[in-house]
């Protein structure tokens, strides 16, 4: 069985949000939010001591982003943090109190941390593993969050599925290459391990996050090259669709993940099966 990878933002984000919530504890939280092949860099900041002076001073909520170069939303700035967070393809910010809905803004607290992780694959193919470090950045949250419901997210990928569905079709570029229909029906099959997250993340939040990494992936391997495209113009609407249809993936995927900081379901520390 083939298993998605789950972005390090959303392990780190869904754990480290139920422990701030008091849903597991601390220690559990920062046990679990690696994955399983993962060291830790030796310059990074350590997830446990950040997890313990972020619940001091009140932070209840990770927010996850998974921008792109060239697709920034979502992320809250300065620019060089949105730059490193692009270049990642993922970041955990965390919402202090007084940038939640219903809580005054403080005067001169404008700034929270935002964590890049940067990682670098070791190993071989029988053995992987990869060194990860965390690194912290102060990061404005005056900008308000661009946070999808699971209800916008679904909607989001439904129409998106369909839209790219009929374009592909019209330009008669779907078409797939023999050598690459075994990696296109192992990730099609592919499923999540909800056993890498906590229960705080719903059922309708992991299959939200299974579609959408699922879906990722798929677009990832039909961009490696133009298909059936027979001109450039079909290339490049082939390329225009399957990136807009990343975007609806990416955010999906964010919007699964930030859900723990709205469900309020406290439970055990994970899920016991996979989905």
């Amino acid at each position: 069985m083939s298993w998605l990878e789950l972005p390090r933002a959303v392990v780190l984000a869904t754990w480290g949000t139920a422990a701030l919530r008091g849903e597991i504890p601390l220690s559990r939280a920062a046990e679990s939010a690696a994955l399983p092949d993962d060291e830790p860099g030796p310059d990074g900041v350590d997830p446990a001591e950040i997890l313990t002076v972020w619940r001091s001073t009140g932070v209840r909520t990770l927010r996850v982003v998974l921008p792109v170069p060239g697709d920034p939303r979502g992320l809250p700035g300065p620019a060089a943090f949105n730059a490193l967070a692009c270049d990642a393809g993922e970041c955990v910010i965390a919402e202090p109190p007084w940038a939640a809905p219903g809580h005054a803004q403080v005067a001169d607290a404008t700034v929270a941390l935002g964590l890049v992780p940067r990682h670098q694959a070791f190993g071989s193919a029988l053995e992987p593993g990869s060194l990860v470090t965390w690194t912290a950045h102060v990061v404005d949250v005056r900008r308000p969050a661009d946070v999808l419901s699971l209800t916008e997210a679904d909607r989001e990928l439904r129409m998106g599925l369909l839209q790219a569905t009929r374009l592909l079709e019209t330009l008669d570029v779907a078409r797939w290459r023999d050598d690459l229909a075994g990696t296109w029906a192992d990730l099609t099959a592919a499923r999540l391990d909800a056993r890498r997250l906590p229960a705080a993340v719903t059922p309708r939040a992991l299959e939200t996050m299974a579609t959408g990494l699922r879906l990722r992936g798929l677009v990832a391997l039909a961009l490696t090259d133009d298909g059936g495209a027979l001109s450039g113009w079909e290339a490049d609407q082939r390329r225009g669709v399957l990136r807009g249809l990343d975007e609806v993936a990416r955010r999906a995927v964010a919007a699964a993940a930030n859900n723990v900081a709205v469900s309020g379901r406290a439970a055990g520390d994970s899920h016991p099966r996979s989905g």
